[in-house]
């Protein structure tokens, strides 16, 4: 921004410079007064020795950034920020350099530190402790940690019509949570900053990871230990402070005031050494502060203070204990205390772990959090101080604007947070909106406001249309648990610090017992999968590939969270984010899986479900739930909007108004036209604030993208300045078609953009950046860094970029490099075949993307990722259409089987059946131009067909298809076909009784199952002959080949097949009159099934046999009561006579001969209309003739065994 001053009179932009009122470690503190209304400030600038230092120049701008998006009224506020001009170093003597960082902010008329608080009260001490609470918690909501929280930086400011007011200063240690370039720095930071007397543990360690606001919490008990009369830690010299920091316990606390009983306890639970055992948020600290009071208050309380604006301003500090230190730490072992000083910095050497004594702690479980607030409005409303005229230009796009309106859509939101809390059950809000309107601000609101009032822990995640690192619950997981940017080793020894309980606190809950290793291990494997040999080398083998094995995972971890306060969920961008939805169906569908106190907020662009036809299907689904609902909104009202635009900057009353006209209520693109004149410097001060330059072009730009476009211009045109400057001409385009082109690029590669590949596409584009772009876009406040590259801030942008793109007909172009970028790393099995394609299919070469769209789908479903198969599936019909398919190719069979396979494989049995009629279509089309394919096809559909039959409950339609599919495989020479078909064939006739059949059908499919070296194949026909040989034939060798499968399935990681392998022993052993041995090993599969979030009749029917077996008719019928609703929603006629046979044993020993008489009518219905021939079936109804005539109940006996022959 340009400034303007008199030579006489030292000015930056609207401020005069008066006399230096104090210099601190972060630079010196100006008097200044804004020109136009005479009001004082503070300004803050750099020094000569700093504007050198990368370190200095990188606290001050993170000072700037996190005081920005800071709006509270107990922290310091900031009016502007930018560089000293040229010629200002002269006119104040020296004393300002030229290209120092400035910052003008509220001017303190002093500190808390340099106040006489000795007439203070209890009621007033406590009064400014809960002050600076409420200042906490608004920032840590906002992810601003301080680290530097003391009597020093809290200052007292002039209030507007009343007396000085407490607000937070100094931010020039804090960081945000999410800051890429410490997630860049691994486990430690290298050199840590603080004062001695305030810092945590975990700070002076430099464990930034275990770092948040607990961290601010503790340096808050000392600060209370100091304003009650006694520091925490007395030592004179730095290095006995933070000695006693790591190792001593805080001493009791000896009051220079009355204090109320209860204080010591509430102070304990800030200072414990451990960040687990104290608070975790500022809300939970100052809800139970409220409740201290004293019994009969003082006279003291009625005694005012020392005016604070009588003692004057001064930002230096005094003391070795009190200054800021900077702490030189090794990379590698655990902090030991090894002080020594060097050129004002201290070296801590770092040996071995130091853990003071926690036996005199407050146990955690004493620190319950605070109750969620009726209302998400505050008390009372804080009367502004107003805008200064002519100010903000240089925070433009850092300061965070309060979200105006939609008081309606914010009271709905929080009752269901209110709901959520009461009953601990989901609730799932769908938040949908045209592009701008401000979905993605309302729910960053209420993630906000729910975690400055305590209401809920938050977790956020985000998805692009590309998918990519930053995309899911993975990386929302990951995020959460401070592991993002650690290798798989690093995130197995966080993940076991945090559910050990002895690190990063607010992470896991202290009432629930410890985790086994099987849950680290699941975790680990969720947030960094390992490699195949990872795989051969643990001790623990795990493959999370069924996504209810996943969503098991990532409940685990919720239920841990949920056991103290509800879990919020933000999602933003639903509409690109299917597996996302599908755990999202997974925390909805409680009679499946029990409720948690979890509310969901997923953002979605309206009309974007419409183009993914399996992400609509399961929005739909989704809002079937009762405790579901839709919030669509609409563009902002005028007052509300024209309120918003006033936040943004003082811009001159008519100006606004035509702001408000033009961009219709539509935040985004407010924000955005005011934006591109701020970048442009077309805005100057007028009398009544900010207007258009004279000779600037009044016409505004009709929508959105188009003044994005024009932001783009200018920021190509400053990047291809500032590329002549440092390399000159280079390359086949200047430097602003090269930004240009790389931008739309970036585009093409999704919303989320890893660095490394777009570089490389670019080079192949020959439009390398210029080296300033990213930087000039990070300022814009366009993008935002991440460990692996960066995002677009707006999903606009991105949709700007490509019609600017498609416009310039470089958008094929764009997808061509992306796509070659993608063949360079396609020689290793793990290269993302399918992102390759879809570039393809963009890029306007659809039968070039075929094979690798078709070889992504496969991928996908095999390794059951069934929601990306799907949607990749959709992507492969897209190609066949452009690339002119017609319906005789067996490509189009192909996909449409390909589609059932995946909706089998979910569960989605209409869904799979539909996929098939559509495929049969097409096969048939095949046989009527009698292709060479034909024959294969059918055989597919054939066999699929069964599939579906078999899992419907009908086995004798399954075993016929079977057959008939298996006969075909043989004709063509398909082994593959002709081994699944055959096993589907041979689990038809155990269900039938044919167990003589299927026996040498097993031992066929086995066989070539070998042959083509699969595994899985082979166990599974081994387990099949096992369970027969078991039944009927050699006893000894069954038992020995399903313990042999068991060990197969158990390195291969697959839990449904190992579950399944215990619950066929069990079964063996029953039939082998060992019922109690079979029973714990059908509770064993069963667990292992409900882990995993699995279900299987068999075992639980299996369970129940064993009961009955045992005599414990009570487990038996709490097992039919679980199995019967979901056989029902089931639909399987055969498999509902079993369950209602099942109960007949179980009423005869209880004498409950009418219900007997119910289900015996109705087992035979269902097994009428669908005949199950399965020797339990038969075993079942003997036991229930034999307990009828026990009874002396002859007829129903005689009824039971009919049935047992039948």
């Amino acid at each position: 921004m340009s400034q303007q001053h008199d030579e006489s009179t030292p000015r930056l932009g609207p401020f005069e410079l008066g006399e230096l009122v104090g210099t601190g470690g972060m630079g010196q503190v100006w008097r200044a007064r804004h020109v136009g209304e005479g009001r004082e400030v503070a300004i803050k600038v750099m020094r000569r020795a700093q504007l050198d230092t990368e370190r200095f120049r990188e606290a001050f701008q993170r000072e700037v950034r996190a005081v920005a998006r800071l709006n509270h009224p107990g922290v310091v506020r900031v009016f502007d920020s930018g560089e000293v001009p040229s010629g200002l170093e002269r006119s104040s003597g020296g004393r300002l350099v030229e290209g120092c960082a400035y910052l003008a902010m509220d001017l303190a008329v002093g500190t808390l530190e340099r106040t006489d608080v000795s007439h203070f009260g209890w009621e007033r001490r406590r009064g400014i402790l809960i002050a600076l609470l409420d200042a906490l918690a608004h920032a840590h909501a906002r992810g601003v940690i301080h680290r530097d929280l003391k009597p020093a930086n809290v200052l007292w400011v002039p209030d507007v019509g009343g007396p000085p007011r407490l607000k937070l200063s100094d931010f020039g240690l804090a960081f945000a949570l999410h800051d890429d370039a410490l997630l860049r720095r691994g486990v430690r930071e290298r050199r840590v900053a603080g004062t001695p007397r305030f810092m945590a543990p975990e700070q002076i360690t430099g464990r930034w990871r275990d770092q948040g606001p607990w961290t601010d919490l503790y340096a808050l008990g000392c600060l209370a230990y100091w304003l009650l009369g006694q520091p925490a830690f007395a030592g004179t010299r730095a290095e006995d402070v933070l000695r006693d920091q790591l190792q001593k316990p805080h001493p009791p606390l000896e009051p220079s005031v009355e204090v109320p009983e209860g204080l010591q306890g509430w102070l304990d639970g800030l200072l414990a050494k451990k960040p687990t055992r104290r608070y975790q948020r500022a809300a939970d600290a100052a809800h139970d502060l409220r409740q201290l009071y004293l019994t009969a208050p003082s006279r003291q309380e009625a005694i005012g203070s020392a005016d604070p604006g009588s003692t004057p301003f001064n930002a230096a500090e005094e003391g070795a204990s009190r200054e800021v230190i900077t702490l030189a730490l090794p990379a590698e072992g655990e902090p030991t205390l090894s002080l020594e000083r060097r050129r004002g910095a201290m070296s801590v050497g770092l040996i071995g772990a130091v853990e003071g004594s926690e036996m005199w702690a407050r146990p955690a479980s004493d620190l319950h959090p605070a109750p969620p607030p009726r209302t998400w409005q505050t008390p009372q409303t804080l009367a502004s101080d107003g805008q200064l005229l002519g100010v903000g230009l240089g925070l433009f796009g850092l300061r965070s604007l309060p979200l105006v309106g939609r008081q309606g859509e914010r009271d709905q939101l929080w009752q269901a947070l209110l709901d959520v809390h009461q009953t601990g059950r989901p609730r799932l809000a769908l938040v949908r909106g045209e592009v701008g309107v401000g979905a993605s601000r309302l729910a960053q609101w209420l993630a906000e406001r729910a975690h400055e009032t305590g209401a809920a822990e938050v977790l956020q995640a985000s998805h692009s249309p590309t998918g990519g690192l930053t995309d899911g619950v993975a990386r929302m997981v990951g995020n959460y648990l401070r592991c993002t940017g650690l290798s798989r080793d690093e995130i197995a020894l966080r993940v076991g610090q945090l559910f050990d309980d002895r690190a990063a606190p607010g992470l896991m809950t202290h009432n629930l017992d410890a985790a086994g290793s099987r849950d680290k291990a699941e975790l680990v494997e969720l947030l960094a999968p390992a490699c195949d040999p990872d795989f051969r080398d643990d001790a623990l083998a795990l493959r999370l590939v069924r996504p209810s094995e996943r969503h098991m995972t990532w409940r685990r971890l919720l239920e841990r969270l949920t056991a103290r306060r509800p879990v919020l969920l933000v999602l933003d961008d639903v509409q690109w984010g299917s597996a996302t939805l599908s755990f999202v169906r997974h925390l909805l569908n409680e009679q499946a899986h029990g409720g948690l106190p979890v509310l969901i907020v997923a953002t979605l662009r309206e009309g974007e479900e419409a183009r993914t036809r399996p992400v609509g299907e399961q929005l739909r689904d989704l809002l079937r739930f009762e405790r579901a609902w839709q919030l669509g909104l609409a563009p902002l009202a005028r007052a509300d909007h024209e309120r918003l635009i006033e936040e943004m900057l003082g811009l001159e009353h008519g100006l606004a108004e035509q702001v408000a006209e033009r961009t219709a209520g539509n935040p985004l693109f407010a924000l955005q036209l005011v934006g591109d004149w701020v970048e442009r410097g077309v805005l100057e001060v007028g009398p009544r604030g900010f207007e258009l330059r004279a000779g600037t072009a009044s016409d505004l730009p009709d929508d959105i993208h188009q003044v994005l476009r024009q932001r783009v211009e200018e920021l190509v045109g400053v990047a291809a300045v500032a590329s002549h400057q440092l390399e000159g001409p280079a390359g086949r385009f200047g430097g602003s078609e090269r930004a240009r082109r790389a931008l739309e690029l970036a585009a093409a590669l999704g919303r989320d953009v890893e660095e490394r590949p777009w570089q490389r596409a670019c080079e192949l584009a020959e439009c390398v950046p210029p080296p300033a772009l990213l930087g000039l876009m990070e300022v814009r406040h366009l993008i935002e860094r991440n460990p692996t590259g960066w995002s677009f801030v707006h999903g606009a942008l991105r949709e700007t970029l490509e019609k600017m793109a498609r416009d310039a007909g470089r958008w094929q172009s764009h997808h061509r490099a992306a796509a070659a970028m993608l063949a360079e790393s396609g020689a290793h099995p793990g290269a993302p075949t399918a992102r390759r394609g879809y570039h393809l299919l963009e890029a306007g070469l659809a039968p070039e993307a075929l094979e690798p769209l078709w070889q992504g789908a496969r991928l996908a479903v095999d390794t059951l990722a069934l929601h990306e198969g799907l949607k990749i599936a959709e992507r492969f019909e897209r190609a066949l259409r452009a690339a002119g398919v017609g319906a005789d190719d067996p490509r189009q069979a192909e996909l449409h089987m390909l589609r059932a396979l995946a909706h089998l494989r979910l569960g989605e049995m209409e869904a799979a059946a539909g996929a098939l009629e559509r495929a049969r279509i097409f096969v048939e089309t095949l046989e009527a131009a009698h292709h060479p394919d034909a024959p294969l096809q059918r055989a597919e559909h054939t066999y699929l067909t069964g599939v579906l039959a078999q899992l419907t409950g009908d086995p004798g339609r399954g075993r016929e298809l079977a057959a008939r599919a298996s006969k075909v495989f043989e004709r063509v020479g398909h082994p593959d076909g002709l081994a699944r078909a055959l096993y589907l064939q041979a689990e038809s006739m155990c269900w039938l009784g044919e167990d003589a059949l299927a026996l040498p059908i097993y031992g066929r499919a086995e066989a070539i199952f070998a042959s083509l070296n699969d595994g899985r194949g082979v166990a599974k026909s081994k387990m099949g002959v096992g369970n027969l040989e078991m039944r009927h034939g050699d006893f000894g060798r069954g038992q020995a080949l399903i313990e042999e499968t068991i060990a197969a399935f158990q390195t291969m990681g697959d839990t449904y097949a190992t579950a399944m392998a215990y619950s066929n022993l069990g079964e063996g052993l029953r039939a082998h009159g060992k019922p109690g041995q079979a029973m714990a090993l059908c509770e064993q599969g069963l667990e292992m099934m409900r882990r995993a979030g699995l279900f299987e009749a068999s075992i639980e029917l299996n369970l129940c046999c064993a009961a009955l077996a045992l005599g414990d008719m009570d487990r038996a019928a709490r097992a039919l009561k679980e199995l019967q609703p979901r056989v029902i929603d089931m639909g399987s006629e055969g498999l509902l006579g079993v369950i209602y046979a099942s109960w007949l044993p179980i009423y005869a020993s209880r004498g409950q001969w009418t219900r007997w008489a119910r289900s015996a009518e109705k087992a035979r219905a269902h097994l009428e209309r669908q005949p199950i021939h399965d020797a339990d079936l038969a075993w079942t109804f003997e036991l229930a003739a034999a307990l009828a005539r026990r009874a002396g109940r002859l007829p129903e006996a005689r009824q039971a065994l009919r049935s047992a022959i039948a």
